[in-house]
Formats: C-alpha cells, sequence, structure tokens
C-alpha cells in the first residue's frame, strides 16, 4: 500500500515538473537564475553517528513564474557514503531578499563504510532560508530529512543541516 501511494505521488511530482519545463520559456532575460550551490554541514546530526558533510548542487530555473527551478546535486558525508540526487524547489520570497525553498529531490545511496539507510533509493524533502543578494546570489541554511519511504524493513532515515552559498551564474 505504502509503496503505490509513494510511486503516485513520485508519478505526479514528475508530471507537474515536466510539464513546468515544457512550458518554460528558455529564451526570456527574465528566466529565473541558475545557480551553482556549496554547502557544508552535519550528517545526521540529531543522533552520535553525526559527521560532517559536503553539498554541491546545480539548479536550473525553469519558470517563466521565476519560482521553480530544477536540481541535480550530490551530498558527501565524510562517512564514506555517497548520496546523489534529482528533483525540484519552489521559491517562495519573503519580501526583495529573504527566499525560503522547499525541495523534493528522489536520489540513490550509496552506502559505502557509511550509514545503513536500508535501501538504495531514498527521498530527500529539504527547506532552506536565504539571503538573496542583489546579484541574486544567495547565502542561507538547510535542513533537510532523507528517507526510503518504509520500502525496506529498514528505514533509520538522517538528518542534516547544512550552511550554503549559492552563486548566481
Amino acid at each position: 500500500m505504502r509503496t503505490s501511494l509513494v510511486t503516485r505521488t513520485l508519478f505526479c511530482l514528475y508530471f507537474f515538473a515536466f510539464a513546468e519545463l515544457r512550458a518554460a520559456d528558455f529564451t526570456s532575460k527574465e528566466k529565473y537564475p541558475d545557480l551553482v550551490v556549496f554547502g557544508a554541514g552535519a550528517f545526521d546530526f540529531y543522533r552520535d553517528s553525526r559527521v560532517a558533510q559536503l553539498s554541491f548542487e546545480y539548479r536550473i530555473g525553469l519558470s517563466k513564474f521565476r519560482i521553480a527551478q530544477a536540481i541535480m546535486g550530490a551530498l558527501i558525508p565524510f562517512n564514506g557514503s555517497l548520496y546523489l540526487y534529482g528533483g525540484f524547489g519552489l521559491d517562495v520570497f519573503l519580501g526583495k531578499h529573504v527566499v525560503i525553498t522547499p525541495s523534493f529531490c528522489p536520489g540513490v545511496y550509496f552506502k559505502g563504510s557509511g550509514k545503513n539507510l536500508g535501501y538504495p533509493l531514498q527521498f530527500r524533502s529539504s527547506v532552506e532560508i536565504a539571503y538573496v543578494f542583489t546579484n541574486r546570489s544567495r547565502i542561507g541554511i538547510q535542513g533537510y530529512h532523507i528517507s526510503n519511504g518504509s520500502m525496506a524493513g529498514k528505514n533509520p532515515g538522517e538528518e542534516s543541516l547544512l550552511l550554503f552559498y549559492a552563486l548566481h551564474l
């Protein structure tokens, strides 16, 4: 039951993301900016097994409405594991310089010598708050949870907290 709900939810999310991509005006100079994001913080920070981590993302501005972005990235905890993901995020501006961005990114987790998350397919849900500079670059904090959505018998999940800088391209 849960797997079919997760599958239907993912299908709907990717359908809307694809529709957004098809509707995007790629020739407009007002297109939402592409960003390269560098982050550092704590992986599994709620538990005693926390370790430092680095994060790298590329965000592609998609919407002529200037709120949607496709996200591709990698999380590299210093415990020997790796998480590669792709998904989308939506910017919600609170004034001219403050933005909150929730995002959803399914991905593949490579355990290596790191934490066992129970299944290779993992889902990252995150929220961030950032200050947007006049050149559209950003600095902020991001919190996220990674889980396999109970698709495996083991689903310990993981939470991280990062400080990031997003460079406008």
